[in-house]
């Protein structure tokens, strides 16, 4: 497959057809889909774009919300990429692809160190708290060591029931 070729002719395609052309929406989902594919890569944020610009021109396709989300995942905007998933599964609650994409963009989500830390101090938090009462020196600094590996101990206790672990 030449995805730079079918890139080229996309975007002849976009320039050939006037404003407001009822298809127009459909070209640019489909250079989106080839720049995500293009080597190195690919071209993430004008694929993004281009998604963008689908969804502008029809808000009610799910397609142009999948590949807003495709996009957003490709770029680690995985908050966003939820967002676009969930926005395509409102218009097309039948289909449970939707939900397939949402828990894979979550999964990854719940991957990023950022995430397993907020996770890790919420877990902690009545117990660090109960500490510091305890501790009776509303001043005082108090010191806390986890042990154990930091996906375990950050990864949130439903999707540890969930897979089993």
């Amino acid at each position: 497959k030449d995805f730079a070729q079918a890139d080229a002719e996309y975007t002849s395609a976009i320039r050939a057809l006037p404003r407001g052309h009822a298809e127009l929406h459909t070209l640019y989902s489909n250079r989106c889909a080839a720049r995500l594919q293009l080597p190195g890569g690919g071209q993430a944020e004008t694929a993004l774009a281009d998604a963008r610009r689908c969804v502008e021109l029809a808000p009610q396709w799910p397609k142009g919300r999948f590949r807003e989300g495709t996009c957003l995942r490709q770029l680690d905007r995985l908050a966003e990429a939820t967002a676009a998933f969930r926005a395509g599964r409102a218009l097309e609650p039948e289909n449970k692809d939707w939900d397939k994409e949402i828990d894979k963009t979550e999964q990854l989500r719940s991957t990023t160190p950022s995430v397993q830390a907020r996770q890790l101090l919420f877990s902690m938090l009545p117990e660090l708290l109960w500490a510091w009462a305890r501790g009776g020196d509303a001043a005082g600094v108090l010191q806390v060591q986890a042990n154990g590996e930091f996906k375990e101990l950050g990864a949130a206790k439903w999707r540890l029931v969930r897979e089993g672990k």
